[in-house]
């Protein structure tokens, strides 16, 4: 009798176990620009992976998303190219019927960039003077945003207009200057020029950003709430 029971009860067990219907979800994912405001047409091809296995390859065009259905419960990874030319990767987890997730175009790295930036470099009564041109078919502007250390303060200036930098201002000016380094230039019709010197001692790089997707001059000057000036 007792081995009739243990039969019926495995028999049971087993028949629960293989008609669980498996649990899954819906991912949805977007491309968007995330730090600053941007309206710029792009297009982002991504590769989605589950444990290190490749699932799909797919691109997000300008405005619009890609959805896949039926993904087993589980963690997933997420690679992606930003707009810096770098290497980016997401990860997740399907635990609902529908994830949604953002894959941030201009994604970067702040604290893993090595960059020797100049306006780390600055040493009390110097400065560091940005001269920006921006050159296109139907414009030419140009301006210069000069950032100067006393022994306790940073302070900008910018045409008539002078303030004095709080430490999220100047964290802002170190990221500039990061991405300036690595946005990847796409052979645009429009030329962004850079030139950042310490007139004091001599060092200077000059960059020429031809993406037109970036703007970073202009995002600069709105985030530091100065004039508007540039592409």
């Amino acid at each position: 009798m007792k081995n009739i029971i243990g039969i019926v009860i495995l028999f049971l067990l087993y028949n629960c176990g293989t008609n669980k219907k498996p649990e899954t979800g819906e991912l949805i994912l977007t491309g968007k620009y995330c730090k600053y405001p941007n309206d710029d047409f792009f297009s982002l091809a991504f590769q989605l992976f589950k444990n290190g296995k490749h699932i799909a390859n797919d691109t997000i065009e300008f405005n619009g998303f890609s959805k896949y259905k039926n993904l087993p419960y589980g963690k997933y990874q997420i690679t992606f190219e930003s707009i810096y030319g770098l290497q980016e990767s997401v990860e997740i987890e399907i635990k609902n019927n529908i994830e949604e997730v953002i894959l941030c175009m201009d994604k970067l790295n702040y604290d893993l960039t090595d960059s020797d930036l100049l306006i780390n470099n600055l040493n009390p009564n110097q400065s560091l003077k940005i001269d920006f041109q921006s050159f296109g078919c139907f414009h030419f502007n140009k301006s210069v945003l000069e950032i100067t250390r006393t022994n306790e303060q940073y302070l900008a200036k910018l045409g008539d207009k002078k303030m004095i930098l709080s430490a999220a201002q100047l964290q802002l000016i170190k990221e500039f200057e990061i991405e300036l380094r690595e946005i990847e230039s796409n052979e645009c019709t429009t030329a962004d020029t850079y030139k950042l010197t310490n007139e004091q001692n001599s060092e200077s790089v000059e960059i020429i950003d031809e993406s037109c997707i970036w703007h970073g001059f202009r995002h600069l000057v709105e985030k530091l709430g100065l004039d508007p000036i540039g592409s």
